[in-house]
């Protein structure tokens, strides 16, 4: 069988790799990376060098989701939604995976449509705090559905067959789907090597006790006071101690600016760093991201200290009051199977300082 990935975060291509490694071993896989974050044009290069798909496209589709312009919203709505254009060459595939609704997604089936090719649609994980998180999207999304729905076209959300993620039982949501586990990630000499060489990784050193994990939602539209909170981390535990990991599409400057260091890692996602790096004495801070908490489950062997800190967000937001809800029953549901016990929930922000170690 052919399959395509579409991939537009460095954690969904990591999941990839491994998924090609492991389950879909000897089938024939080709992988779309988009450019939605920084330094993934790199990363197709060294991806390529390593043979491990079938082939390897680069997609430019940020500024097709992303656009700010009423024009070029409703422009691509209507090419890519309905596809009279797609962003690289689409060939037949037996099955296609991605995580989460995109024009993009709309335009291949509607290219599939017209030529008459079936397919199966498969969606996989982007981490544990996106197994509810079923098919979100935005304004453009809702209202191509609209359109599809008055002209009669298929509605993709609900042709979804299967669900690829390392963690089945923790799936509430969408029982009718078939639910494939992902095998854990392997941590021996040979994967690490591999996964150096694809995202550039070299051993770094890093001198911070405190690592602080920052988020998308001072450029998503879903402030809650990140910005304002580091900065308090950084008076309470000292600017020498603490380093922040941006998010991938964050570009700006303003930590810096403020003489908080950030980590030289574009296009080298955090698992890389956790799998292949040295992290002991480390506390990983973070308001609401999953980057620590997904890699911590997915290799409990390695003890990592981590604390999510929404309740000291300094800006009320409906999102994360949702965010934190569900962050807590993740945890619960990870301390019950014995995963993740060193990850907690501070209350308040004096608490990052005096943050005992739990027991493994």
């Amino acid at each position: 069988m052919s399959k395509l990935i579409i991939c537009d975060t460095l954690y969904q291509i990591i999941t990839a790799i491994h998924m090609k490694c492991t389950i879909f071993g000897h089938e024939d896989i080709d992988i779309w990376i988009s450019d939605h974050s920084m330094g993934t044009e790199d990363i197709v290069y060294r991806l390529r060098e390593e043979k491990i798909f079938r082939d390897v496209f680069y997609v430019s589709t940020k500024n097709i989701s992303y656009s700010n312009c009423i024009f070029y919203k409703i422009k691509n709505t209507i090419l890519y939604g309905f596809g009279i254009k797609v962003p690289a060459d689409l060939k037949k595939y037996d099955e296609i995976l991605y995580y989460g609704l995109s024009l993009i997604i709309y335009g291949i089936a509607e290219c599939y449509r017209k030529e008459n090719i079936s397919v199966v649609w498969s969606r996989y994980e982007e981490g544990i705090l996106s197994y509810d998180t079923d098919l979100q999207h935005g304004k453009c999304i809702a209202i191509l559905q609209k359109l599809r729905h008055v002209l009669k076209r298929p509605q993709i959300e609900r042709e979804v067959k299967n669900y690829y993620c390392f963690f089945p039982e923790l799936k509430e949501t969408h029982k009718e789907w078939n639910f494939i586990k992902i095998p854990q990630i392997e941590t021996d000499f040979i994967s690490k090597m591999m996964y150096k060489r694809i995202f550039n990784y070299h051993e770094q050193i890093l001198e911070q006790k405190y690592i602080f994990f920052a988020t998308s939602s001072d450029i998503d539209g879903n402030p809650c006071g990140e910005t304002g909170l580091v900065m308090k981390i950084a008076d309470y535990v000292g600017k020498e101690n603490l380093i922040v990991k941006m998010h991938p599409r964050d570009d700006r400057q303003v930590y810096r600016d403020n003489n908080i260091l950030t980590m030289d890692s574009i296009g080298i996602p955090w698992e890389v760093f956790q799998l292949c790096g040295e992290l002991n004495n480390k506390i990983l801070l973070t308001i609401d991201s999953g980057a620590f908490l997904s890699i911590t489950a997915i290799l409990p062997c390695k003890g990592i200290k981590g604390a999510f800190l929404f309740p000291c967000a300094t800006q009320e937001s409906h999102y994360l009051e949702q965010r934190g809800k569900k962050i807590r029953k993740i945890l619960d549901k990870l301390h019950a199977k014995g995963l993740c016990k060193n990850i907690q929930i501070l209350e308040k922000i004096d608490e990052v300082v005096t943050y005992v170690e739990y027991s493994i």
